[in-house]
């Protein structure tokens, strides 16, 4: 209707024909024809003539139009390329990130499957749970080659080590433990036993032979006194025709007056343990060691701490006391080394001083036997005389 006013002829549906019969009806749409892209919408200037209706058209060149759609196209799929790409590359990145630890704990789990233990670090700063699973397996492998030092100095007599257990509920690391202090402590016991038992078949051996009292006490304390590491020493053999000790062997003993000295029962720790038969152990405090005679060598002098009186008895009879001074206290299986020690010395005691009282006896016999053949000689004597007369 404007064009026809205008008188310029223009007319819409000679530009676009037919378009306006498929806008009738509808209130806005989209419409592709002759090239054109037609976008429209319908307006009604009054409600009361619904019929009367005029029609918005916005109208572009379809190659104008793909050609934006193109550019959007491109640069959508540019950005998507990209984006891929950037995805891929972080992809690639966080998969190495995963996969180089996977493969580091893979390679201990196969080395620890093949029964080795290579302990190795791998640098992964993230703290995060790769580098826990990390750190767990490291600490597995480490300890696993703990234990197999471990072992290995077991099996060549070490038994001083100990592994520190992952947990307390390491078992494994605990029996490890557990096998090394019960080995421990059965070496000590075989060695303790081992130095008890040579000791006393030292002892046998050198108080065998044809030894007089006086010589089998001088070898006893000597023998007892540097096993186990005395100061000073004394052995007293009990005399039965006085009824008391005499002094006959000593050890670093520098305060024998004589070698007979003698000691009534009942007189000091000796006298004591003489009339008791049981042993006494003393241990001198600070204050009271400067009263005690010192232990002597060429250059010191040292009051003792201890000393250890033991009753040489066999079957409750007594045949002697020795005594012993330490400057430290005897362990348990020294204890036990010197009351074996006094069974032992005062049955030798007992074998020597029954071997000296034979050796009397026939002597005393033999001497009665001379008596008897010269009284025999000489009664033979006088009765060829009274035969004669």
């Amino acid at each position: 209707q404007f064009g026809h006013l205008l008188g310029h002829g223009y007319n819409f549906d000679k530009d676009h024909h037919n378009l306006l019969a498929d806008m009738r009806g509808k209130d806005e749409g989209v419409i592709t024809r002759g090239g054109h892209i037609h976008v429209y919408h319908t307006i009604q200037p009054n409600p009361q003539q619904p019929e009367l209706q005029w029609f918005l058209v916005g109208v572009v060149d379809e190659n104008v139009a793909m050609a934006e759609l193109n550019n959007f196209i491109a640069v959508f799929f540019g950005l998507l390329v990209l984006l891929i790409l950037i995805v891929v590359a972080a992809t690639r990145y966080m998969s190495g990130q995963l996969m180089t630890p996977l493969q580091f704990v893979n390679r201990q789990l196969e080395s620890l499957a093949r029964g080795e233990a290579r302990p190795e670090n791998l640098d992964y700063p993230a703290q995060d749970e790769i580098r826990q699973m990390l750190d767990s397996t490291e600490r597995v492998v480490a300890n696993m080659a703990k234990l197999a030092g471990q072992a290995d100095a077991i099996a060549g007599g070490d038994l001083s080590g100990q592994v520190v257990p992952l947990s307390e509920n390491d078992r494994l690391g605990n029996a490890l433990n557990n096998m090394t202090r019960q080995l421990a402590g059965n070496q000590r016991d075989n060695t303790q036993r081992n130095w008890l038992k040579d000791g006393l078949a030292e002892l046998a051996h050198g108080l065998t032979g044809d030894l007089t009292p006086q010589r089998l006490a001088e070898l006893a304390i000597s023998q007892v006194g540097r096993y186990l590491e005395a100061g000073r020493g004394v052995l007293y053999v009990w005399n039965d025709d006085d009824t008391a000790l005499d002094l006959l062997g000593s050890y670093m003993y520098t305060e024998r007056n004589a070698l007979g000295a003698r000691i009534k029962p009942g007189e000091g720790a000796i006298g004591q343990v003489a009339r008791e038969l049981k042993p006494i152990v003393l241990h001198a405090e600070s204050g009271a060691q400067a009263e005690l005679p010192p232990i002597t060598t060429g250059t010191t002098s040292v009051a003792p701490n201890y000393t250890y009186t033991w009753p040489l008895q066999r079957e409750g009879v007594l045949h002697g006391v020795l005594e012993i001074a330490r400057s430290a206290a005897l362990d348990q299986t020294q204890l036990d080394y010197l009351n074996a020690a006094a069974e032992s010395i005062a049955s030798f005691l007992y074998a020597v001083l029954q071997k000296s009282r034979i050796k009397e006896l026939l002597v005393i016999s033999e001497e009665a036997t001379r008596q008897a053949q010269e009284q025999s000689r000489q009664l033979q004597l006088t009765n060829t005389q009274m035969e004669e007369q």
